[in-house]
């Protein structure tokens, strides 16, 4: 494996323990570490935070049907002047 491999295998299972640290000890009524997806979208938007890439994003869980097709929100920013949304979307497969 190279050292890029190496290294992705390595933040893969940093964010599991992390994941699993964070729902081991989540206070019951934190709904952000109920799930791990949830968990992992928690880290994901503090994360794009952290590097300026997003605002202070909304935690949800929504899914939703219209028509045939399924709609998926996870989290959103919406900027101060209302001019800008972020929505994000978490497609999380446990690597257990």
């Amino acid at each position: 494996m190279n050292d890029l491999g190496e290294n992705l295998q390595e933040y893969l299972e940093y964010l599991q323990v992390e994941i699993k640290e964070r729902m081991d000890n989540r206070n019951i009524m934190e709904e952000s570490y109920a799930y791990p997806e949830t968990t992992f979208t928690r880290i994901a938007l503090d994360l794009l935070q952290e590097h300026d890439l997003t605002g202070e994003a909304v935690l949800v869980q929504y899914h939703s049907r219209i028509g045939s097709g399924f709609v998926k929100v996870d989290g959103y920013f919406l900027d101060e002047d209302d001019t800008c949304l972020d929505l994000f979307i978490t497609n999380y497969i446990s690597a257990a």
